[in-house]
């Protein structure tokens, strides 16, 4: 669990459980996540995640005031600018929130 009110907080890890949360502050994280729930949650500011290509997952992203964009093609159950939900991958074992109110959520394929 990694919180912080006025920072941001910055990840690189692999294999990981987050739960992460900011008030004032970005998210970014890269690496790659181990199965179960992922939480990303930040009220004014933007949320980034790196993953690898071939990462399955279920992803549930809400903004505000903000705009997500996704690397990965999404087998999307519900679908616009400020609303993601959907699976990417056969399979997903692995479960992702992320919710902003005043910024954008980018799920980016890492290089």
């Amino acid at each position: 669990i990694l919180e912080t009110s006025n920072g941001g907080i910055d990840v690189t890890a692999d294999n990981v459980t987050v739960a992460a949360r900011s008030s004032n502050g970005s998210i970014t994280f890269k690496g790659s996540l181990a199965a179960g729930n992922q939480s990303f949650r930040t009220d004014n500011s933007s949320i980034t995640l790196n993953l690898p290509a071939a990462t399955s997952f279920s992803v549930n992203a809400d903004t505000s005031n903000g705009k997500i964009t996704s690397d990965f093609k999404v087998n999307a159950s519900s679908s616009s600018d400020t609303l993601l939900q959907g699976s990417v991958g056969e399979n997903p074992q692995i479960t992702i929130g992320l919710h902003t109110s005043n910024g954008n959520i980018a799920i980016k394929q890492s290089k």
